[in-house]
């Protein structure tokens, strides 16, 4: 099994996103999938997409911020981990695409 590299992507690149770490951590935890998780701004995770397999996105309007074509791997609003609403839907989200990347070679 492959170990996933994770951003956790927030507008100042602190915050939110370290809230959102300790969640995604959980998650792949209880997925069992070895994950290994970095933080950075939204606007940094455009430059920074070719060095992880996937990023995760405190705000929920992230493609506002940056080009969504410009983004070299698959992305996924976790906003619902810090809101609450919707947590359960964005869980199985992620749980399926960590299980996905974390399978491929």
């Amino acid at each position: 099994m492959k170990k996933v590299k994770v951003l956790v992507a927030c507008g100042s690149g602190i915050a939110t996103s370290s809230y959102a770490e300790a969640a995604v951590k959980d998650i792949a935890k209880n997925a069992g999938v070895p994950i290994d998780i970095s933080k950075s701004t939204i606007q940094e995770s455009e430059a920074k997409s070719n060095a992880f397999d996937v990023i995760l996105f405190t705000s929920s309007n992230w493609n506002n911020f940056i080009h969504e074509e410009n983004i070299k791997c698959p992305a996924l609003s976790v906003a619902s981990l810090i809101t609450g609403f919707e947590e359960d839907e964005t869980k199985e989200q992620l749980t399926t695409l960590l299980k996905q990347l974390s399978s491929e070679d």
